[in-house]
């Protein structure tokens, strides 16, 4: 008997409809995205959200009156948070650039050029599904498509 191991529990993916079928576009627009991320994913996108700053105080009273000679500070950074969970998630699309080619999602550096093209309510979009996936696969609520990946 061949059974499933535990990780496999993890590995699905769901559909997002980007744009619904069209007479030119009989299929629609679509992405497909992993339903969880790795720990290793996970800690790499919030890695890209914070990030330590260190500035350095060259006071002259400095010394002398017990102000700080150093101080560090957080700095957040949405964005590549953001990208950071595209690229963790994405699986597959048929999104296509103005002459119809398929954004290629071949490697990682043509993944991320391909996402830094779309227009910025497609990209969250993307990211909202990601981020919301996990609540609606514990509820079992919304309309998304699962299975189990690779892809």
């Amino acid at each position: 008997m061949n059974v499933a191991g535990f990780l496999s529990r993890y590995n699905v993916i769901t559909r997002i409809e980007i744009e619904p079928p069209s007479d030119g576009q009989p299929e629609g627009y679509w992405a497909e995205v992993k339903t969880h991320l790795s720990r290793r994913d996970a800690r790499e996108a919030n890695d890209a959200l914070y990030r330590l700053v260190m500035k350095l105080d060259v006071q002259e009273d400095a010394k002398t009156d017990g102000s700080p000679l150093a101080t560090a500070e957080g700095e957040l950074h949405f964005e590549d948070y953001n990208t950071a969970i595209a690229m963790a998630a994405l699986i597959a699309w048929n999104l296509t650039d103005e002459d119809g080619a398929p954004l290629s999602l071949d490697t990682p550096a043509a993944k991320l050029e391909s996402l830094n093209r779309l227009p910025t309510e497609v990209f969250s979009q993307i990211v909202a599904a990601v981020q919301g996936v996990a609540k609606g696969a514990k509820d079992k609520k919304g309309g998304a498509s699962e299975r189990k990946f690779p892809r």
